[in-house]
């Protein structure tokens, strides 16, 4: 065993060290690729691409997985016997020197750790009690509670909306897309498009039988979110043999996942809860009953991943690809691989395009004409190429933390590989470093510290696995160091978040309680009762509003252009469109030019000044006629 764990530190340590080369390299050579540049297409002048680090990762991960199989493939074989226990003690010594290096140069984890609050001590000590007496199915309800009143937080209805925090492009940019298509306009047609894929059409059959509006909408999104923390614990739950490791691995998800990123930044952020989350954890569950022998799942889970990649491209397309990578490594593991996998990838194929064809023909039927496919992938060419609201990554951060936990979960896979150990451990562990560097990405390209707290869950799954195959290890006698010093790691985060989870569970009462007043009328709801009283049900009509999305669903109304968001006008000729909107009536909300946005839109306000008259107004909302 100690051999074995030599030959895996080796292998990820030569492993990193001729990435970190090749990542020089390409610098080098590339380095021309991330020149800052002219475009006339954006409304920015400058762009500043990431395409040089988006390469390093891409090609990295791809090498060091190859090299990692390798190295452990030779070592194995040849490493028996040839070090002794220095080397061993030297691995335990550079994992606390990354934990103090990486800590210490960003402590944004260290600083919202617990002050030891009495009652957060008691309260954690009372269910680790109660659990040991009543046993797993108390966990389970507790598990639901905290799911429960989490997800509930994120409801709330129209008089939230106003001077609340609710973040109005954040929503606006979400919301924009299922107004419009609930109103009748298609996604992918006549330009219409938005940079998060096709959630609009597949969630508009339950908007169609509940009505649309914003206390509608997130209840949606808060059952979505629901969804997904409950795939989460329900795999733990059954993976994990210690069922209190596995509800306190689950707060820690929660907690550094979720809960963080409320205290600190109270923004719902649809975006991500649930949009980006939906599918991995879904993935997740799915692939686990698989693989332990529920066959049936096999063809609905390549349809249910390819709809992922129709409702958010960026995170569908990663869903997709692990799992078929896992079926693919799981053929690997067995004899005669190559047809099995053969089989796996004829099947995906057809499954995928099938499925695409289907919403081509639904399209077609429905509006009369084909959806523009190659539209769906425009704004994430768009950010890439043009790296707006990109951030590069620190070269010493925690996010070193969660690459090495994928770096040790693909050097494991490599050993079940070798040994041809085929379990469901080996093909869960194998999909969960995979999905995890795939959902990487979205923090390679704006590296905030909230986005790799959005990503890290899959590093974090990891982690609770491994704490409990050595919980299990140490119960049954083993005293080796490593273990020892790797369990005593786990298990101080596993506490620790645990205690700031029931320390800071204060804010999740407190934001619902704020979410669920309503302390009507708002300007937002004046302003709604203002456009009802100048429009009717069905028109088509201009908002120039940062809540526009909220305005067309409230009064059930329909851009009259068809073009992206408030939010999402990032191209000249959308800006154009707006700007020479020749209609006989707009609505103009006067914080349009002074909210927060990243770019300036004071020229369209210039240029209805100039074509449009004030009819009448009501506060901030003003109805204009063309001149």
């Amino acid at each position: 065993m100690k051999d074995e764990r030599i030959s895996e530190f080796l292998s990820i340590l030569l492993s990193s060290l001729l990435v970190a080369a090749l990542c020089l390299l390409i610098e080098k050579y590339f380095g021309y690729l991330d020149a800052p540049s002219l475009d006339a297409r954006f409304t920015f002048l400058v762009t500043h691409p990431e395409n040089v680090e988006r390469l390093q990762y891409v090609i990295g991960s791809a090498v060091f997985a190859v090299s990692l199989g390798t190295l452990n493939w030779f070592l194995i074989c040849n490493v028996k016997g040839k070090f002794d226990k220095f080397l061993y003690i030297i691995i335990v010594g550079i994992l606390f020197a990354l934990i103090y290096v990486d800590l210490s140069a960003n402590p944004f984890y260290l600083q919202y750790l617990p002050s030891l609050n009495f009652r957060s001590v008691v309260a954690l000590l009372g269910i680790a009690a109660i659990s040991l007496i009543l046993g797993a199915r108390f966990l389970d309800a507790m598990a639901l509670f905290v799911i429960a009143s989490l997800s509930y937080m994120q409801v709330y209805g129209i008089g939230y909306v106003d001077d609340s925090g609710s973040f109005t492009s954040h929503l606006s940019a979400y919301f924009y897309s299922i107004s419009q298509v609930y109103m009748g306009k298609p996604l992918l047609l006549d330009g219409f498009v938005n940079q998060y894929g096709l959630y609009p059409q597949l969630l508009e059959p339950i908007f169609r039988i509940i009505g649309l509006d914003i206390l509608k909408f997130t209840s949606v999104m808060a059952v979505l979110l629901a969804i997904s923390f409950l795939c989460i614990y329900a795999f733990l739950r059954d993976a994990v043999d210690n069922k209190l490791i596995a509800f306190s691995g689950f707060i820690m998800i929660l907690f550094y996942n979720f809960l963080l990123s409320k205290i600190l930044f109270a923004d719902p952020y649809f975006q991500f809860y649930p949009h980006r989350l939906i599918f991995p954890t879904m993935l997740i569950i799915l692939s686990y009953y698989y693989f332990k022998g529920d066959t049936w799942l096999y063809y609905p889970s390549f349809f249910l991943y390819s709809i992922a990649v129709l409702w958010n491209p960026d995170t569908g397309i990663v869903v997709f690809g692990a799992w078929m990578l896992s079926l693919v490594y799981g053929e690997f593991l067995q004899p005669n691989a190559t047809r099995g996998a053969a089989k796996h990838i004829l099947t995906g194929a057809t499954v995928f395009s099938s499925t695409i064809i289907a919403y081509e023909f639904y399209i077609f039927l429905r509006y009369g004409a084909f959806p523009d496919f190659g539209s769906l992938f425009a704004y994430m060419l768009y950010f890439s190429e043009s790296g707006l609201g990109m951030l590069p990554m620190p070269l010493i951060h925690p996010w070193n933390f969660v690459l090495l936990i994928y770096a040790v979960g693909l050097s494991h896979s490599a050993r079940y590989l070798i040994a041809s150990e085929d379990t469901t451990k080996a093909r869960m562990t194998f999909l969960l470093s995979v999905l995890g560097l795939g959902v990487f990405l979205y923090y390679q390209g704006r590296s905030h510290d909230f986005n790799l707290l959005h990503i890290m869950y899959p590093a974090l799954i990891l982690l609770v696995l491994c704490a409990d195959d050595l919980f299990k290890r140490i119960k049954s006698g083993s005293r080796d160091a490593l273990e020892l010093v790797v369990f005593g790691l786990i298990t101080l985060l596993l506490v620790s978040s645990n205690l700031s989870f029931s320390d800071n569970y204060h804010a999740v009462q407190e934001i619902t309680a704020i979410r669920q007043q309503n302390n009507l009328p708002t300007n937002v709801t004046k302003n709604i009762e203002f456009i009802k009283e100048n429009t009717h049900p069905g028109e088509r009509v201009l908002f120039v509003s940062p809540n526009e999305g909220i305005y067309y669903a409230e009064t059930k109304t329909e851009s009259a252009l068809n073009i992206p968001g408030y939010a999402e006008l990032i191209l000249v000729d959308d800006f154009n469109k707006l700007a020479n909107y020749t209609g006989n009536k707009l609505f103009l909300s006067d914080d349009f030019s002074t909210a927060s946005v990243l770019f300036d839109k004071g020229f369209i306000i210039e240029e209805i000044y100039k074509n449009y008259t004030l009819e009448k107004r009501i506060g901030e909302m003003g109805l204009y006629r063309r001149c």
